[in-house]
C-alpha cells in the first residue's frame, strides 16, 4: 500500500506563509520528492510551519511586511460570536435537567454533567468579561485615531460597552436578597454591552488599517479566549459523555426523576440530541477560531512595519 505521508508532507508545505512559499516552496517540494519522507519529517515541517507563521514575514525584496490586522478580529469576532451560540445549545439542552432533584436522588456519586455545568457558567462570565474588556480597550483606542462622526460612534460603544454590564452588576449588588422592580431591563443592560462589543469588533474588522497597536492589544485577550474556549469544549464534550453513559435524567410532572437513554429520549425532546450536538460543533468552531486569531495576533505584535 502507497504511503501517505508524501501528501501528508505536501500539504503541510500549504500551511507555510505565502511570501515563504513564494521564495522557497518549490525548491522544498523539489528535496521531499527527491527523498524519502518519513513522520519525523512531517513533523518538522509542520513545527517549522508554525515557526513561520509565528515570525515576521518578509517580502521577495527583503523587507518586513505588516500582517493584515482585519483577518485577526474577523476571527476573533466569530469566536465570541460562535461561543455566544454554543452556550444558548448547551443551556437549551441543559434546560430540561433539575440539578437539585437529581442531585438528590443521585446520592453520593456528583454526576460529571454537573460539574460540567460549574464550570461552563464561569466560563461564560470570563468570556463576557474578556468581550466587554476588549470592545472597550478597541472603541477607546479607536476613537482617538478616527475621524468626528467615527469618533463619536466608537465613543458611544465604548459607553454602552462599559455601561451595560455596570448597571446589571449595580443592580445585582443591590438586589441580592430582594427582586428587582424591573428584572428584564436589567438583563437588557446586561445584553448591550457585549452587542456593543460585538458591534466595536465589526466595525473595527471592516475600516481597520495594518495596525501592530491592534495586535498587541487582541494578543491577551484572544489568548485568554483560546484557553477558556478549551475549557468549554472540554465541559461540553463531559457533559455529553456523562448523559450518553449513564442516561439522560428528566424531571417528569409529577417532579419524579426518570432517567431515559439518550437514543430514546421522549417525544418531547425529539430536539434534544441536535441540540446538544449543535453546542458541541459550535464550540469546537469557537475553539478553532480564537486559536487562528491569537496565532495571528502574535505573528502580527511581533512585526514593524513595512519600509
Amino acid at each position: 500500500m502507497r504511503s501517505l505521508k508524501p501528501a501528508v508532507a505536501r500539504a503541510v508545505v500549504g500551511c507555510y506563509p505565502r511570501q515563504w512559499r513564494a521564495r522557497y516552496g518549490v525548491e522544498l517540494l523539489e528535496v521531499l520528492d527527491q527523498h524519502e519522507v518519513t513522520t519525523w519529517t512531517v513533523a518538522n515541517l509542520l513545527l517549522h510551519a508554525v515557526r513561520a507563521r509565528l515570525t515576521p514575514c518578509t517580502s521577495p525584496s527583503g523587507v518586513i511586511v505588516m500582517p493584515r490586522v482585519r483577518p485577526c478580529l474577523i476571527a476573533l469576532l466569530a469566536a465570541f460570536g460562535l461561543f455566544l451560540l454554543a452556550f444558548a445549545a448547551w443551556f437549551a439542552a441543559d434546560e430540561p435537567l433539575d440539578s437539585e432533584a437529581i442531585t438528590a436522588a443521585a446520592g453520593d456519586r456528583t454526576p460529571t454533567w454537573l460539574v460540567a455545568q460549574d464550570v461552563l457558567g464561569v466560563c461564560v462570565v470570563v468570556v463576557i468579561g474578556l468581550l466587554v474588556l476588549t470592545g472597550a480597550v478597541i472603541a477607546a483606542e479607536r476613537a482617538r485615531a478616527t475621524r468626528f462622526v467615527a469618533r463619536a460612534a466608537y465613543g458611544v460603544a465604548g459607553l454602552l460597552t462599559i455601561g451595560g454590564p455596570a448597571v446589571f452588576l449595580v443592580a445585582w449588588l443591590t438586589h441580592q436578597h430582594t427582586p428587582p422592580a424591573h428584572p428584564a431591563a436589567y438583563l437588557l443592560a446586561l445584553g448591550v454591552g457585549p452587542l456593543a462589543a460585538l458591534g466595536v469588533l465589526a466595525a473595527t474588522a471592516v475600516t481597520a488599517p495594518q495596525s501592530r497597536w491592534l495586535a498587541r492589544a487582541a494578543t491577551l485577550p484572544a489568548t485568554a479566549l483560546t484557553l477558556v474556549l478549551l475549557a468549554v469544549f472540554a465541559a461540553i464534550v463531559a457533559f455529553a459523555v456523562d448523559l450518553t453513559a449513564h442516561g439522560v435524567p428528566i424531571i417528569g410532572p409529577d417532579l419524579s426523576v426518570t432517567t431515559y437513554p439518550i437514543t430514546a429520549l421522549p417525544a418531547g425532546l425529539a430536539d434534544w440530541l441536535v441540540t446538544l450536538a449543535g453546542s458541541l460543533l459550535s464550540s469546537l468552531a469557537a475553539l478553532a477560531a480564537a486559536g487562528y486569531a491569537s496565532l495571528a495576533v502574535v505573528r502580527g505584535a511581533q512585526t514593524t512595519p513595512a519600509l
